[in-house]
């Protein structure tokens, strides 16, 4: 073969490749991506190897944007205040050491986020009547932090798939005892104390980091599909998970099912009420999603979106799944 033969024998080959990458990752939808994304929240590296990349200050927000190496994003971070250290203003996986009774006051100081710690935490507070000036006055003055793993599926420099914090909850397992103590978030305070040796094992084997999954489907910037929580109706344990999506890519939900283990095994159907579809969530007062809380995480989409464009990120700056 001369040399001629061979430049065009190995330029064939460097394009096969490249359209191979690319044809693979965007031939991933919402149920063949989210396992991977799932095993990525629940493999964290360590706190203190984060960096700040790049970060954006966009109306009364910041996003950061985080990873372990340089120019690699793996993290999105949104405050309300400029983030300082990353090594020390979140935990990327719950901590052993904060079993015990401080364990859910360390889950909104330290966890404030979204819905889940502001929903929380009313009820915490009046749970306690022991509760120092000083710890009530830092548990108001927190700032709110969201974050999340990012994806660019497509490999076009957008984000396309999200995993955003929930909290840290307990999860059910396979083997999780059907004659487990009952009770919501504050019987689960009350009665930590008393769980024999074995219960406490499994209440600790199963405090996992929970995430909401969102889903550009079409790659046009907004949210196309869910995956989340449903809590257990009888504890304050995570039972299982519900997909929804829209599977016109118009922002009408129409596709709705439930699961434990495998997103690809419907274990049920969901319940279709007036203005969307009934869930249990984590610390929510509200009991439906539709297509309008769809397009509340479209609306976080447009932010990250917005961010990595103003701070010049490309596609070789996310991680390739």
């Amino acid at each position: 073969m001369n040399s001629k033969h061979l430049f065009r024998f190995i330029f064939m080959i460097s394009v096969w490749v490249l359209l191979f990458e690319n044809i693979s990752h965007s031939q991933d939808n919402i149920i063949s991506f989210y396992p991977k994304a799932y095993a990525k929240t629940q493999n964290p590296p360590e706190e203190k190897k984060l960096i700040i990349i790049a970060e954006q200050k966009i109306d009364d927000k910041f996003v950061s944007f985080l990873g372990v190496e340089k120019r690699k994003v793996l993290l999105a971070v949104v405050t309300r205040n400029k983030l300082e250290n990353p090594k020390k203003a979140f935990y990327l996986k719950p901590k052993e050491e904060r079993f015990g009774s401080s364990m859910m006051w360390d889950l909104v100081h330290r966890y404030a986020i979204d819905t889940f710690a502001q929903e929380l935490f009313d009820t915490l507070l009046n749970f306690s009547d022991s509760l120092s000036e000083n710890l009530v006055d830092s548990l108001k003055k927190q700032d709110s932090v969201k974050w999340g793993y990012l994806f660019d599926r497509n490999c076009d420099g957008q984000i396309d798939y999200v995993a955003f914090l929930v909290g840290p909850l307990h999860v059910k397992q396979k083997d999780f005892p059907q004659d487990f103590p009952k009770g919501g978030i504050v019987d689960q305070l009350q009665n930590y104390g008393k769980l024999t040796a074995e219960q406490i094992q499994i209440f600790k084997k199963s405090w996992v980091f929970v995430f909401t999954h969102i889903s550009d489907e079409n790659f046009d910037g907004r949210a196309d599909g869910a995956i989340f929580e449903v809590m257990d109706p009888e504890r304050f344990w995570v039972d299982r998970w519900m997909v929804l999506f829209s599977s016109n890519f118009n922002g009408v939900i129409d596709t709705c099912w439930q699961f434990q283990d495998s997103i690809q095994i419907k274990e049920r159907n969901c319940l279709k009420l007036s203005k969307g579809y009934w869930t249990k969530r984590a610390g929510a007062k509200k009991g439906e999603f539709g297509n309008q809380d769809l397009a509340k995480l479209s609306e976080m989409l447009s932010l990250l979106d917005k961010a990595v464009n103003l701070c010049g990120l490309t596609k070789d700056s996310f991680y390739k799944e």
